[in-house]
């Protein structure tokens, strides 16, 4: 044994997701299967010193410590990626610049790019950004605050981007690099959506007329009215444009255009994909995505950073994911002014049709949770959660996920979550459920797991957020799955006294023979959760879960392959387990957890840092 600890019983954590493939026994690696929800196209931590073949590096001014792979031990391993320090004392800006190129196979539509990063040997002002083929990502920007306080980041800053557009090039550029201070990236994970079969509604304008189902309508004086249009921008195409108010600043709510496309009955919203800029000067138009009123969260569209008063040379492709169910789309942009207008094109919605067989109903009309429902909460609760009635529902039932007793600035302090487990699995095509904020709206966030894995750009929550206005009605959300499911979370974080949501008629949708191939038809008899927290400083929870009876072995392993722990579990029964490893007398780095059955071995990777 190489570092001594305990393993205990504990309760239902939140759990956060990183896929890993690889596991480690006796210092020899093996491939892992694992179900993936949305496919990972990029992963590396620079553990083995080189870059991967996609990925280049590019530099502008002189630098005194290049850019490279290099030791350091502040993100739970060895190595990371560091963008180097120039000979430039103070006021370096775009003159000296390193950027991080990952070039993919073919465009995707990217949900998420993850990553750690830190700022080492003090902090001089260098800021950098993540962006898809050449335009910055909504909330990319990633540095240390406050700037040039002379102090050296002690632990890395976790970013997880919600990116929702469609790209081939992903950069992590930092600017301003001085000769005193060293920006460094690690734990990089790209995650694409998983691209389903579906119907397409929409229009690339060019016959310069609208299609019979589109319309729009506005507010304000216009002085450029909203219109189909052949700017420069698009070569000789058509596309349409939101129009130019006669505001030159604060137009706000009161300068608005809103583009509608009535889908002709109530449909399954699975996406909008469409291309965007904006001409002129960049002064304000904002743009966001709607189903039958209801904002869709990480919408948000027009050039950023806002307000830099310049203009765009290129389109921006935005696919953004809804799985709602309505009969319209909108788009809507606002607070538009005489600087400049937005332009979109080539508009996709993909549908699908209400149709399947139900295998699992619960609408908690007989206020009791079934016995595969299971609730967990961390805070301290004025209201626990529970199935309570709701006058907007004329009394009828429905899943409340509790108030704290937090005022404001919860965040992950409160939260609440709600769990359905199915030990044997049941295959799924789609899980079908509402949701509404009460009593106000005070910025909670809710977010959805299957089988552990978190499911990308599903918030669940009112949008948009803090605008203190309850909910009129539900939102209906309709989720792809098309897989064999164990179990579904949905937890709400940031819960505050001031609001509370709640979730109703959960529906899951028989898979049909056919629609999914391989393994992930095959039942699996145990399956390993990511380990929470992680990284972790000195505890952390495994959570696995088993399809049958039988015996666990549980061994830890350090990066070199060697064993720190092993433990036999002994028999256990079908559902879930938890185990918590103690590694207080455990050296900082990665780990890794390996379960196993007599016919099942599932690993995951944990990260120990001091």
């Amino acid at each position: 044994m190489l570092c001594k600890k305990r393993f205990h019983i504990n309760v239902m954590s939140t759990v956060t997701i990183s896929i890993i493939s690889s596991l480690l026994t006796g210092g020899m690696i093996e491939q892992a299967q694992t179900q993936q929800i949305a496919p990972i196209v990029f992963q590396t931590g620079f553990e083995d010193g080189g870059l991967p073949a996609n990925v280049t590096i590019h530099t502008v001014g002189n630098f005194t410590s290049a850019p490279a792979i290099k030791p350091s031990t502040h993100f739970g391993s060895t190595k990371a990626f560091g963008f180097g320090k120039t000979d430039c004392t103070a006021d370096c800006w775009d003159d000296n610049t390193s950027t991080l190129r990952i070039q993919l196979p073919e465009s995707v539509p990217i949900a998420l790019i993850s990553f750690d990063e830190a700022e080492l040997d003090g902090n001089y002002g260098s800021t950098g950004y993540v962006m898809v083929d050449g335009q910055v990502v909504n909330d990319g920007t990633f540095e240390r605050l406050p700037w040039n306080d002379g102090i050296a980041d002690s632990e890395f800053r976790h970013h997880e981007l919600t990116v929702n557009l469609v790209g081939r090039t992903i950069d992590f550029k930092v600017i301003d690099i001085t000769s005193t201070s060293e920006m460094f990236i690690d734990n990089i994970e790209i995650i694409v959506y998983p691209q389903h079969p579906t119907n397409v509604i929409g229009s690339n304008f060019e016959d310069a007329q609208f299609p019979p189902n589109f319309s729009y309508n506005t507010r304000g004086t216009f002085t450029i009215s909203p219109q189909i249009c052949k700017p420069p921008l698009l070569n000789g195409r058509m596309g349409f444009g939101f129009g130019s108010s006669d505001c030159n600043s604060g137009a706000w709510w009161n300068y608005t255009t809103t583009l509608e496309i009535d889908l002709g009955s109530t449909q399954i919203v699975e996406f909008v994909r469409f291309s965007e800029a904006e001409l002129g000067t960049n002064w304000g138009n904002q743009g966001f995505v709607m189903v039958d009123d209801h904002e869709i969260p990480h919408s948000v569209f027009g050039r950023l950073p806002s307000n830099d008063y310049e203009t765009d040379f290129a389109l921006r492709l935005h696919h953004i994911p809804v799985r709602l169910i309505g009969r319209k789309v909108v788009l809507k942009v606002w607070d538009i002014t005489d600087c400049g207008m937005i332009i979109i094109d080539d508009i996709h919605i993909g549908v699908r049709p209400l149709s399947g067989e139900t295998i699992f109903w619960e609408d908690f009309e007989d206020d009791v949770l079934e016995p595969q429902i299971s609730t967990q909460t961390i805070g301290n609760y004025i209201d626990p959660p529970g199935v309570k009635p709701i006058s907007s529902l004329s009394g009828f039932g429905a899943f409340g996920f509790g108030r704290s007793d937090c005022d404001a600035g919860c965040y992950e302090a409160d939260q609440s979550s709600l769990t359905l487990f199915f030990p044997k699995g049941v295959d799924v095509s789609s899980l079908r459920f509402k949701a509404m904020e009460l009593v106000g709206n005070w910025g909670s966030q809710g977010r959805m797991y299957i089988n552990g894995h978190l499911w990308p750009s599903m918030d669940f929550a009112r949008q948009p957020s803090n605008d203190l206005r309850p909910d009129a009605y539900r939102r209906n959300y309709d989720c792809l799955l098309n897989t064999r499911v164990h179990e579904i979370k949905w937890t709400v974080w940031d819960v505050s006294l001031s609001s509370e949501m709640f979730i109703d008629d959960i529906e899951l949708v028989a898979l049909q023979p056919g629609a999914v191939e391989g393994p992930s038809q095959q039942p699996s008899v145990i399956g390993i959760l990511q380990n929470y927290p992680n990284p972790f400083n000195t505890s952390t929870t495994i959570t696995f879960w088993l399809s049958e009876t039988a015996t666990v072995l549980l061994t830890i392993y350090n990066a070199q392959g060697q064993i720190v722990e092993q433990r036999n579990l002994g028999i256990k029964t079908v559902g879930r387990h938890q185990e918590i490893w103690d590694a207080e007398k455990c050296a900082s780095g990665q780990y890794f957890c390996r379960l196993e059955t007599p016919t099942t071995v599932k690993t995951t990777q944990m990260v120990l840092v001091r």
